[in-house]
């Protein structure tokens, strides 16, 4: 169905969600109800409908590349006939550095039970101490999804210590005293990390072995809205898989020594 101020699509049995704000959004026009306005980077005055999560089983996941850089697009199957596209800006092309809502939702892709509804919930708050918390929250079977990769133990003095495992790069403690390369090549093995999670996950739960279906989804979807970009495509090359060496622990550095984003020091959201 096309709505009223909209452009026709190619698909209209597909809808596409971004990340604005923590909250995910949708393109819609000025008569649909719930639709707000916004001006966006470009300094056009659009509208979207927000909504807070989305709960639904993943059918696949993609990367490709789009106006303002790489992108990974989720396939979520919410229980209607419309397919839902999340998308969710990994990064510049050929840049090192990745976005916190990409991270934080690769973190804990593998802690997913495929095949089974699964609520994917953006933030992005301040919290009590006025530090700025960004991420991607996954709620399955009414529990929390955590890091895959590192775990928080506290020594004998009582500070964390974070434990790297999977092959995840630990944190260099020795950050700034890094040469600038130094600090470069961390980033792009980081990403390069996060890239072969993908892949793998991908390779293992969707092609070729398509998830179990598990019992429909109960979740009224938001009113509709237009597509506005393209069909996902393929997933691009195949990454070689990393090994997975016993996990060594790492004095961590202080919250807000984290070089990826200072502003933002966790992805943990509390329930």
């Amino acid at each position: 169905m096309e709505l009223p101020g909209t452009e026709p699509v190619r698909d209209s049995n597909v809808r596409y969600w971004s990340i604005i704000g923590g909250e995910f959004v949708t393109k819609a026009s000025e008569a649909d109800e719930g639709a707000r306005k916004r001006v966006n980077k470009k300094g056009v005055l659009v509208y979207e409908i927000p909504v807070k999560s989305i709960t639904g089983i993943i059918k696949d996941i993609d990367v490709r590349t789009g106006e303002y850089g790489d992108e990974l697009t989720i396939k979520v199957d919410v229980g209607v006939e419309v397919i839902y596209m999340i998308q969710i800006m990994i990064g510049d092309t050929n840049g090192a550095k990745t976005q916190k809502y990409f991270r934080s939702f690769v973190e804990k892709l593998y802690g997913i039970k495929p095949g089974e509804p699964v609520t994917i919930r953006p933030y992005n708050f301040e919290d009590e101490a006025q530090r700025k918390m960004v991420g991607v929250s996954l709620l399955q079977d009414a529990k929390k999804i955590g890091h895959q990769y590192l775990d928080v133990s506290l020594d004998k003095d009582g500070k964390k210590i974070y434990t790297y495992k999977g092959g995840c790069p630990p944190f260099p403690n020795d950050w700034d005293n890094l040469t600038p390369r130094d600090q470069q090549n961390y980033l792009y093995d980081l990403k390069e990390f996060y890239m072969d999670v993908l892949s793998s996950w991908r390779e293992t739960y969707i092609v070729g072995n398509e998830p179990v279906q598990a019992a429909p989804v109960k979740q009224a979807a938001p009113e509709p809205a237009d597509k506005g970009l393209k069909e996902v495509a393929g997933a691009g090359k195949q990454r070689k898989k990393r090994p997975e060496p016993a996990p060594a622990p790492v004095l961590a550095p202080p919250p807000m020594a984290n070089p990826l984003d200072k502003e933002d020091p966790s992805d943990d959201l509390p329930f």
